[in-house]
Parts: structure tokens; C-alpha cells; sequence
């Protein structure tokens, strides 16, 4: 209800908020920030009456000494500081941030829209000058916020710095663009019953509808100017970087955890900024599409600035993967793997090759997945014949294996299996069917807290008998035999057995463990099959007997071998 409020209940209510945005105590340190981003958010008029009129008012309440002293204070403080500060009862305020950050992206969008108002060419300059002094206040703590965040801090962080780049070219983001059209046009409606179906020909919107995305054709000059933003604004992040920013090495005596800690923790805030520019959609696609242009008057100029940046970068990023540090060589790598957009008209393949081979062998191992997903990439832009030449000989087996499973998911989604019979693709199918369950079993397994035995797998009588079947049947003597095991097999239905041998079978079983109870019973089962068998053997020797009675006799033979006379 904040933001409905009227202009002097929220001027009352600043007042009181002011304050707490230096709380100690957590919880109405957050609920301040809270208050503080639905009012400049700026959804009613109420609202945004007041940020107009007290805009330098609330920039100097966030950009106070004691905010952000306290802000870069808990930022670059580590886990074991912060825990002896606590123990010294040094009580530091715990900020929001993402309130803070989208606080800061409301205020800059509201000095961007007064520049839009009050543009003129003789204050273009000072326009400028106003938001250099907006960005120089808060890119500490916007860079800052990339270490030890979540990803929600993260992303917020990264819009603010695209919206520094829009900011220096006077122009508001798309997203912001978006939003602010949406709302003129619901203000308008409610003031002047308009449907959405209806054409809105106001002065007011057709000005702001001239802001459009930086990729329309329509605004070819204004594409020109978000660049020239951007490269003047790429400096201030990599001035941060080595080797323009060399890690000072001291003796050993005089060196000190803080200046490596402090120079390591500068160094990445940096080239997640960086690397968040130069990836986002907005950016990257203005670059490609003003490189791909045909050369002429206006761009040649712009063109050779962009290439001489992505020379800067490379050189960057081949001096942070030398450094023995894991944190410094991951932003190399992040460098490089955001320049693979680039590579084959404007940089070099053997360029960014060069920076993966040239990570320091300390801690090469560590560094691989993230060297794996650049080659893919690199695969993917040359392929493997024109990359394994630029690589050394251990990468030659990564490159071949990236290939690999290319090809075998290329295989799958086209389709290419159609030539293989249909016996063929159900045996995989049912394959796959029975590892997907044997996943499923091993991860019920996993949570359970019970270690239980093999499955051990007990052959029917069938089975057993099964093989033997086809020999019986081939005479009729065979036949009388399989008939009488036929019968015996249907006894050896197991039979309950009384109470008194139950008791001496939990007597014999007593103390032993599962997997022995188990192996005694299927002995005695096994003993219990034997007996069976043998009183089948029987049986059929009696039966043998009597065939043999019947029978004619046979001459006798003697001794020599020659029949009787």
C-alpha cells in the first residue's frame, strides 16, 4: 500500500525509513529496503511525483559515507572476519542486496528519463557528466556483488551494468523501454476509458515508442552510440584486470594475506563483470552485427575500436591463466570462452588456443571442465581437423572424444537409426528400460539405511528338467521316465511343515546370521530334492528290470571270444 499513499505520507514516512537503512538488526534493515523499492519503483503517480522531486535526496541517502562504507565493509570482509568482528561485538548492517541493486536501476532509469526530457545539444555534455557521477558512486558495490552472492544478487548486478552502458548513451534498456510503455499506456486507459484495441496517437507515446531496441534497423545511429557506450565503459572493467592491474609481489617477510586477498578479490569482480557484458544478448549481438557490416564512413572507425578491444581481451585473458591462482585463471578462461563468438574473421583461432595452453600447469587439472566446454565450442566454429593442429598433443584425446558424442547426438536427433532392424531397436529399448530401473534401484538403495543381501536367483524345476526333456522323448521308454518325474515334480510343492519342526529349525537357526539362515535352508531343501530324485531313479531301474525279463536271451560267449556249439 506504500506506493498509493499521497505525496506527504510518503515524504512522513522517509522520514522514519532513513534511519534503519543502517539497522544493525537485520530484519527491519530489510523491511526499510523494502519500503524503499515499492516507493521508487514508481507504479502510481503519487509515487513517481515524489522521486522527481526528491530524486538528489535519495541518491545521497544511498550513497551516504556510513552506507557505503558499511556496504564495501561487509563485502569484502571473509567468513573468519566477519566471525571476529562478531566476537569483538563489531555489529555490522546485513544489507539486502537485491533491494538495494533494483534501487539503484529504478533511480538511474528516472535520471535517464529527466536527460530524455531535458536534452538539448548544449547540455548533452553535462547530461553525460551526471551519470559518470551516478556510475563512479555505485560501480564498487555492483562489482562487489558478484562475490560470494547468490544468483539472483548475480543477475541483478549484471542488468545494473547493462544499464550503465544504456545510460551513457542516453537511452533506456528494452526491458525498461517495455515496462514504461505498458505503464503510460494503463495510466492513459484509466483516465481516458480507452481500450487496448484502440489506436493511441498521443504525443507523449509516439515520443516514447521512438525508443526502440537497439537490434531495429530504424536506429542505425543509435546502435553506433550504444557502442561507443560500451567501449568507453569496457576500460574502466579491464584497467582492473593484469596486467594493467600486476599483482605487486613483495619479499616474503613483508608480505601480507591482505593485499593478495584484496588484489585476488578485485581482479574477479572485474572479469565476472566483464564476461557479463561481453555475454549478453543485447551486446553481443550489436557487436556481431555492426563487425558483419560492409565497411564505410561511419563504422570504420567503430569497427577498428571493437577489434582493438577484443586484441586488449586476449592478451587479458592470456595474462590471468599464467597467474597461480584459481579464482584469476577462471576469469581468463570465462574471457576466452566469450570471445569463441568472435574467433575466425576478427581473432585469431591459434589466439585463444594459445591462452588454453599457456594455464599454468599447478593447477591445470582443476581448470579442465572449463577447458572442455571452450573446446567444444571451438569444435562446434572450426572443427576438429583445423583445431587439433593449434592445440598440443594432451588435448588431441579431449578434442576426439568432444567429437564423438557430437556426432552421436547429431546421430539420435536425425534420426540415422532407421537403417538398423526393428529387433535391434527393441533390444535397446529394453535395455535402456531395465538400466533406467537398475538407476532407480540403486538410488532407493542409497537412501535406505538397511544394507541388504544379493538378489540370489533359485532355477524352477522346469528349468532344471527342461533340458533334459527333448532326450527323454525319444523313445518310449524315455517317455514312461519323463512321465513318472512329471509326477514326482508336481510333489515337490511345498508341503507346511509342523509345529514341532519349525521349533527345531528356529533351535538350528538361532544365532546365525541372514545369509547363513538362508544357505541352511536351501541345503536342506536341496537334500529334501535328492531324496526325491533318487526315489525317481529307483522307479525306473524296477522298470528297467522288467524290460530286460522280456527280452530274448542272447548266445553266451566264451572266454576266446568264439560262440558255443
Amino acid at each position: 500500500m506504500t506506493p498509493y499513499l499521497s505525496k506527504d505520507s510518503i515524504l512522513e514516512l522517509m522520514k522514519r525509513i532513513g534511519p534503519l537503512l543502517d539497522s544493525p538488526s537485520p530484519m527491519l534493515c530489510k523491511r526499510a529496503y523494502k519500503i524503499l523499492e515499492e516507493i521508487c519503483a514508481a507504479r502510481t503517480d503519487q509515487s513517481r511525483q515524489y522521486v522527481e522531486e526528491n530524486f538528489r535526496e535519495m541518491i545521497q541517502l544511498l550513497s551516504s559515507e556510513n552506507c557505503l562504507i558499511s556496504n564495501l565493509a561487509q563485502l569484502n570482509m571473509s567468513g573468519k572476519k566477519k566471525e571476529q568482528a562478531e566476537i569483538n561485538s563489531i555489529k555490522l548492517p546485513k544489507i539486502p542486496w537485491k533491494s538495494r541493486l533494483r534501487i539503484l536501476r529504478y533511480l538511474l532509469r528516472d535520471l535517464v528519463l529527466d536527460i530524455q526530457k531535458m536534452a538539448t545539444e548544449e547540455s548533452e555534455l553535462e547530461n553525460h557528466q551526471h551519470v559518470l557521477g551516478f556510475i563512479d558512486l555505485f560501480l564498487d558495490e555492483t562489482l562487489l556483488a558478484f562475490r560470494k552472492h547468490g544468483a539472483i544478487v548475480q543477475n541483478e548486478a549484471a542488468n545494473l551494468l547493462c544499464d550503465y552502458v544504456f545510460a551513457l548513451s542516453g537511452v533506456l534498456s528494452p526491458r525498461e523501454h517495455a515496462k514504461q510503455r505498458e505503464l503510460l499506456l494503463e495510466s492513459k486507459s484509466m483516465e481516458t476509458g480507452m481500450d487496448d484495441e484502440q489506436e493511441d496517437d498521443d504525443a507523449s507515446v509516439s515520443s516514447l515508442n521512438t525508443n526502440l531496441p537497439i537490434n531495429s534497423a530504424l536506429k542505425v545511429t543509435e546502435q553506433y552510440r550504444i557502442c561507443r557506450s560500451l567501449l568507453d565503459f569496457l576500460p574502466r572493467l579491464m584497467s582492473r584486470l593484469p596486467p594493467a592491474n600486476a599483482q605487486v609481489l613483495t619479499p616474503k617477510k613483508t608480505k601480507t594475506k591482505v593485499l593478495d586477498s584484496h588484489w585476488e578479490r578485485l581482479v574477479v569482480t572485474a572479469g565476472h563483470g566483464l564476461t557479463r557484458l561481453l555475454n549478453h544478448m543485447h551486446m553481443k549481438s550489436m557487436l556481431l552485427l555492426i563487425l558483419a557490416e560492409p565497411q564505410t564512413e561511419e563504422n570504420a572507425e567503430l569497427k577498428q575500436r571493437i577489434i582493438g578491444i577484443l586484441a586488449d581481451l586476449v592478451c587479458i585473458s592470456e595474462s590471468c591463466v599464467k597467474i597461480n591462482k584459481k579464482c584469476v585463471a577462471e576469469q581468463g578462461l570465462q574471457i576466452v570462452k566469450s570471445l569463441v563468438a568472435y574467433a575466425g574473421r576478427w581473432i585469431y583461432v591459434s589466439e585463444l588456443t594459445s591462452s588454453i595452453v599457456k594455464v599454468n600447469p599447478l593447477i591445470k587439472s582443476s581448470m579442465r571442465n572449463t577447458v572442455r566446454k571452450i573446446m567444444e565450442k571451438l569444435v562446434k566454429k572450426v572443427g576438429v581437423t583445423s583445431l587439433q593442429p593449434l592445440v598440443s598433443i594432451e588435448y588431441h584425446k579431449m578434442i576426439n572424444n568432444i567429437n564423438k558424442e557430437m556426432l552421436r547426438t547429431d546421430r539420435k536427433k536425425s534420426g540415422k537409426d532407421a537403417g538398423r532392424s526393428a529387433e535391434e531397436m527393441d533390444e535397446e529399448s529394453q535395455y535402456d528400460d531395465a538400466a533406467s530401473k537398475r538407476s532407480k534401484a540403486s538410488i532407493m538403495s542409497e537412501m535406505s539405511h538397511i544394507s541388504l543381501p544379493k538378489r540370489v536367483h533359485m532355477p524352477r524345476m522346469d528349468e532344471l528338467l527342461s533340458a533334459g526333456q527333448e532326450k527323454l522323448h525319444e523313445s518310449d521308454k524315455r517317455s514312461m521316465k519323463s512321465n513318472l518325474t512329471n509326477k514326482s515334480s508336481a510333489n515337490f510343492a511345498p508341503v507346511h511343515k509342523s509345529l514341532v519342526e519349525d521349533i527345531e529349525m528356529a533351535r538350528a537357526e538361532d544365532g546365525l546370521s541372514r545369509k547363513s539362515k538362508q544357505q541352511m535352508r536351501l541345503g536342506l531343501k536341496a537334500e529334501e530334492r535328492m531324496n526325491l530324485l533318487d526315489e525317481d531313479e529307483n522307479m525306473s531301474d524296477d522298470f528297467d528290470d522288467e524290460d530286460e525279463e522280456n527280452e530274448p536271451r542272447r548266445p553266451l560267449q566264451k572266454a576266446g571270444g568264439k560262440r558255443s556249439s
